[in-house]
C-alpha cells in the first residue's frame, strides 16, 4: 500500500515527470526555484489573453463599488469583488493591484492550477497534492506597490509547512519591475511573528526582526515571460515598486501536500469561502495529517471582521462607469 508523501525523503521515493532532479534538489536544499521562460507559448498566450480580459472588464467598476478582497466564507462573489484596484483606476486607464481567486473567474486560470501547475506541484510535494487558493498580482506600472518582506504560513498556516507557492510571470520580468525576492531557506529558516512590538498583526516582518535575516542573500526571479517561480511558505520573501513603464503579472497558486491539515483560524477562515480550497488535484485525500514539531505564529482570527490584505492601500479614486 503506498504511503503518504510529507518530508523530502518520502518525495524522492517519487521519480520526477516535469522538473529535474537537479531542480528538486535545489529546492529541497534552497526552499525556492526559478525556471525561466518555463511555460510553454501556448499556455502563456492563454493565460495572458483572459488577463487582457480581466483587465478590460475592470473598466466597469470603481474601488467604490466593489469590496476587494476575500468575502466571509459562504458569501456569494460578484466579478467586481475580484479586484482590488491601485491608486488612480480610472474608466479610461485601469489600474489594477490584485485579481483575488482568479481561478473563480475563468476556468483557463483553473485548469492551469489543476494542470501544468500541479504537474511541478507533485514533483516537488509527492503524488498526493491538494490546491489551497490562486490569486494574480499585477504590481502596476510607475509605482505598482512595494511588498514587504514577509513568509507566508502564518497566514493560513497548517499542520506542517510544507507548503508551496508557484508563480508564473505573464509578462518579461526585469529588475526595475520589482521581481520577487527569495531568502533562500538555506541562509534562514526561521519562523517570524508579524506582528510590531505592541504585538498588533501587521503581516510582515518587524524592523528589528529584519536584522536577524540575511537580505543581501535575497534571489531574484527575473525572467522573460512564461518564467515559472516556486518558493516555499517559510521563505522570507518581497518585492520593490515597479518603477518601470510595464505592468508585472504574477499568477500565484498556492499547494500543499494531502497531509498538511488547515489550522481553523486567522486567513483560513476567510480561505475557506475560496470555491475549490482544499481540493485533491492529484493522488489521494487523508484523514492523517503530518505535524511540525515547530510552533507557528498566526494570524489573527479574521471571521468575524473580515480579511483585508495588510500589503495594499485602499484605492483613493474611482472610475466614471
Amino acid at each position: 500500500v503506498r504511503t503518504f508523501a510529507t518530508w523530502p525523503d518520502e518525495v524522492r521515493q517519487y521519480p520526477c515527470q516535469t522538473i529535474s532532479e537537479e531542480q528538486r534538489e535545489s529546492y529541497f536544499r534552497e526552499g525556492y526555484l526559478v525556471l525561466p521562460g518555463w511555460l510553454d507559448r501556448e499556455c502563456l498566450q492563454r493565460l495572458a489573453t483572459v488577463t487582457d480580459e480581466c483587465v478590460e472588464e475592470s473598466r466597469k467598476y470603481s474601488a467604490a463599488s466593489t469590496s476587494n478582497e476575500l468575502a466571509s466564507p459562504g458569501a456569494p462573489r460578484t466579478l467586481g469583488s475580484h479586484f482590488v484596484f491601485a491608486d488612480g483606476h480610472s474608466q479610461e486607464e485601469p489600474r489594477l493591484t490584485r485579481l483575488t481567486s482568479p481561478t473563480e473567474v475563468s476556468n483557463i486560470y483553473w485548469e492551469f492550477a489543476i494542470g501544468t501547475a500541479a504537474d511541478i506541484a507533485v514533483d516537488l510535494l509527492g503524488p498526493d497534492v491538494k490546491w489551497h487558493h490562486s490569486k494574480l498580482n499585477f504590481k502596476w506600472s510607475g509605482g505598482g506597490e512595494e511588498i514587504k518582506w514577509h513568509q507566508d504560513i502564518q497566514f493560513w498556516p497548517h499542520s506542517n509547512y510544507t507548503a508551496i507557492t508557484i508563480g508564473v510571470y505573464l509578462n518579461d520580468v526585469t529588475a526595475d519591475m520589482g521581481d520577487m525576492r527569495v531568502v533562500p531557506l538555506s541562509a534562514h529558516n526561521h519562523l517570524h511573528s508579524l506582528r510590531d512590538h505592541n504585538g498588533d498583526w501587521t503581516g510582515i516582518i518587524s524592523e528589528d526582526a529584519l536584522e536577524a535575516v540575511p537580505l543581501e542573500q535575497a534571489a531574484s526571479t527575473v525572467g522573460p515571460a512564461g518564467t515559472v517561480t516556486v518558493h516555499n511558505a517559510c521563505c522570507v520573501h518581497g518585492s520593490a515598486p515597479n518603477s518601470s513603464g510595464s505592468r508585472r503579472p504574477l499568477l500565484l497558486n498556492t499547494y500543499m501536500p494531502a497531509s498538511a491539515a488547515m489550522l481553523v483560524g486567522g486567513t483560513n477562515l476567510i480561505h475557506l469561502g475560496t470555491q475549490r480550497g482544499g481540493s485533491i488535484v492529484r493522488g489521494r485525500s487523508t484523514d492523517m495529517a503530518v505535524n511540525d514539531s515547530r510552533p507557528i505564529p498566526m494570524a489573527p482570527n479574521f471571521a468575524s471582521t473580515g480579511y483585508a490584505s495588510p500589503f495594499f492601500r485602499a484605492a483613493t479614486s474611482s472610475s466614471k462607469s
